[in-house]
């Protein structure tokens, strides 16, 4: 019967909720429409937070998964190859999850501690031919424990395994549900297919499970193909592709693992960290090696690999944290409101509980009231939130066409959506509730002078409550305006940094014919009659060059300078290897000298341009020009 009547009451108290509502149409509109900008933006920020710091792989059991990575004080000597990526920690020194070969045979023959240990790499976008239409698609190295360690089912045929894995086996690969939903549209014609990616042969094995992702947040795969079958599918550039195989000082391939029952990080890393220390230190060669060796350390695998917590992590806090603030203005100006609405409903007040009404029972009305009120600006939060959830997207891929992190309202960003508008609706309706109660029933009810001097009294607790919120809109506001400032001078000091070189009117794009099976004499004519030709011709286009790598990209080779005659350290330097007429393409000065022109290409002079400040820091440009001195890079002479 308490149940019941609790129900019947509730129910009461929404009906009464919604005609109060409609009866203050602009007030509604007021707190709603402020509600819901303050929800919005939280849940927006709150679904990339979800999707790059919570989201776990979706695959069974991921608590047990681990990644394996090292740490040095330094670069480490003994590391003379590295086909990866590092990143630097002010307390761990140099960072990598890249290993040699050798590490993982290691860990996968004499290892106590994890069930199963596999690798991958990820290759980026390869050139992919099926039923006479190519396009580019994200490509993974993985081995043959690599499906079956992180317990990923099929969606259609078989996955890679141990026996596709081994050098000489029939070259297979498996695709993403999407990509195969996508080339193929059923999923059960891409089983047994012909494919080929860069121009080798494949057969499609089998599709990956539709939910599965990969083990990198930051880009999904569409292609997974034996690790293998890298000497198969790779153009030799430098060297043999299979060298790093054998080549212990060549780090490049990823490892995660899969931990046994019942055993902690802690143990797997004191297990594992003595068995990799051995293995570096027998590839050590000198004491200059052996004074900073690559120390392993493992690191929860249940959200995958970290390049995405590692850049936005940061900057995802600062905004939760601002836009946190303005929620919370958001409940101020709330509150400030129907405080002013409860002084106006004293006498209803009064007259419910002078009727027997108990003071719980009236702040549960007014609870609904303001529980409701945020519902409602929940609700049209979600809308504010889809569109800056697709804002923010665009702003973080940068123009990027093969960003693929999409953050959406799922069940973790709804659930948090709705505990966000319960706790926004008891936080700011909880105050003005107990205040409404606090009335003097037979003064207010006379409408006296005494009862107009009572309610001065009664109200001394609201007037104390408006004026610190009043005083905290202020200070939030504040310091927000503060931020926005700081925000702002950044991105004009960054808008008008000096690149040193003219970025208007520019076009990028990126080719890689290798992958189409162009090479040495096959691969000149390309670029110069396939492109750099047909690009001049097209009518508004005053000037066509190419480079390895773009500008002001993140991107750039490195090689060793030596100056005849210099005394000092000879420091690397940046290499950027350009087609002829690239300095006056992006409008960059010469101070002295020439640009690289057609000439140079055509003959293979061995010629360079040193930017000013290689010039300063060794010797004098005009000495360097005029003496006609030569400098070697990558043991080639160039003048």
């Amino acid at each position: 019967m308490r149940i019941l009547e609790f129900g019947q009451q509730a129910l009461q108290d929404v009906r009464y909720a919604f005609r109060m509502m409609g009866g203050q149409p602009l007030f509604t509109a007021m707190v709603t429409l402020s509600l819901a900008l303050g929800i919005g933006a939280n849940t927006a920020i709150y679904s990339f937070m979800d999707a790059i710091l919570l989201r776990a792989l979706p695959v069974p059991n991921p608590e047990t998964l681990v990644v394996l990575n090292w740490h040095s004080k330094d670069s480490p000597p003994i590391v003379e190859s590295h086909w990866g990526s590092v990143f630097k920690d002010s307390k761990t020194g140099h960072n990598s999850g890249d290993f040699p070969f050798a590490a993982y045979e290691l860990f996968r023959a004499k290892n106590p501690v994890l069930s199963s240990v596999f690798a991958f790499k990820g290759i980026g976008r390869q050139n992919v031919l099926i039923h006479g239409q190519a396009d580019l698609a994200a490509t993974q190295y993985v081995s043959g424990e690599f499906f079956s360690g992180l317990s990923v089912p099929p969606a259609g045929g078989r996955l890679i395994d141990a026996s596709d894995d081994r050098p000489g086996a029939p070259p297979v690969a498996v695709l993403s549900f999407e990509y195969a939903q996508r080339r193929f549209g059923e999923i059960a014609s891409a089983v047994g297919q012909s494919i080929q990616i860069n121009n080798k042969p494949f057969t499609v094995a089998g599709v990956a499970a539709q939910e599965f992702f990969g083990v990198n947040p930051e880009g999904p795969q569409d292609l997974y193909i034996p690790l293998h079958t890298d000497v198969f599918v790779e153009t030799p550039v430098r060297g043999d592709v299979d060298s790093k195989y054998v080549d212990n000082r060549n780090y490049w391939i990823d490892l995660m693992g899969r931990l046994k029952p019942g055993v902690t990080i802690r143990q797997a890393q004191a297990a594992l960290g003595p068995m990799f220390g051995r293995l570096v230190e027998s590839t050590a060669l000198t004491p200059k090696e052996r004074a900073d060796l690559p120390a392993l350390y493992l690191q929860e695998g249940a959200g995958g690999l970290d390049f995405l917590r590692r850049q936005y992590s940061k900057p995802l806090y600062v905004l939760m944290t601002m836009v946190a603030l303005i929620l919370a203005i958001a409940c101020a100006n709330t509150v400030n409101l129907l405080l002013a609405r409860s002084a106006a409903r004293r006498r209803e007040m009064a007259v419910r509980l002078s009727l027997g009404a108990s003071c719980l029972r009236v702040v549960r009305q007014l609870l609904t009231e303001s529980i409701l009120l945020a519902a409602i600006g929940g609700l049209l939060g979600l809308a504010f939130a889809k569109w800056g959830i697709h804002a923010l997207t665009l702003l973080i891929a940068n123009g990027r066409t093969d960003f693929t992190l999409r953050a959406g309202l799922n069940w973790h960003v709804l659930a948090a959506a709705m505990a966000l508008s319960l706790a926004t609706g008891i936080l700011f309706g909880l105050a003005p509730a107990v205040q409404s109660t606090r009335v003097d029933l037979v003064s207010r009810l006379k409408q006296t002078r005494a009862g107009e001097q009572s309610l001065h009294l009664h109200s001394w607790f609201r007037i104390n409550l408006t004026q610190f919120l009043v005083v905290s809109q202020i200070a939030i506001s504040l310091v927000l305006l503060v931020g926005a400032g700081l925000f702002l001078r950044t991105l004009t000091n960054l808008n008008s940094t000096a690149l040193g070189f003219n970025s208007d009117h520019v076009l990028l794009f990126s080719v890689n014919p290798r992958q189409a099976g162009y090479d040495k004499d096959a691969l000149v004519r390309f670029y110069e009659e396939s492109l750099q030709s047909r690009f001049s011709g097209i009518p508004g286009v005053r000037s066509v060059t190419s480079c390895n790598f773009p500008l002001v990209s993140g991107a750039a080779g490195t090689t060793g300078v030596k100056l005849p005659g210099f005394v000092g350290k000879n420091p690397g330097s940046s290499v950027l290897y350009v087609g002829p007429g690239f300095l006056s393409t992006m409008e960059i000065p010469i101070l002295l000298g020439r640009q690289i022109d057609e000439r140079d290409v055509r003959t293979g002079a061995s010629v360079v341009v040193i930017q000013r400040g290689v010039c300063q820091d060794l010797l004098p440009p005009k000495e360097i020009l005029s003496a006609g001195i030569s400098c070697w890079a990558e043991s080639k002479g160039m003048i």
